[in-house]
């Protein structure tokens, strides 16, 4: 998705994934905006995890107070980065 507008209609018309990794400067809203948006509209939200460069002590510590899982760094680590999700992920994936 390119948006935050584009992912919250998707995430309306699709089933319930396990993780969303989301940016925090999206073209439309920000990263916590667009986070407490699918909480709003959705009963059962789904885990919510970032994926920026964004990621100073007081980023984290903000994604986090909203109800993030976790902070994935940009640049990252392709090699590494299959394990940096499988760890957001609920312990049944584990």
């Amino acid at each position: 998705m390119r948006t935050g507008a584009d992912a919250l209609q998707h995430l309306q018309n699709s089933p319930k994934p396990d993780l969303v990794l989301t940016g925090n400067n999206l073209p439309d809203m920000d990263g916590v905006a667009l986070m407490k948006a699918i909480q709003s509209r959705m009963g059962d939200a789904p885990r919510i995890a970032f994926f920026t460069a964004a990621v100073r002590p007081s980023d984290v510590a903000r994604y986090a107070i909203a109800g993030a899982v976790g902070t994935i760094a940009k640049p990252f680590d392709p090699l590494g980065l299959a394990a940096q999700v499988r760890a957001l992920l609920p312990s049944t994936f584990g």
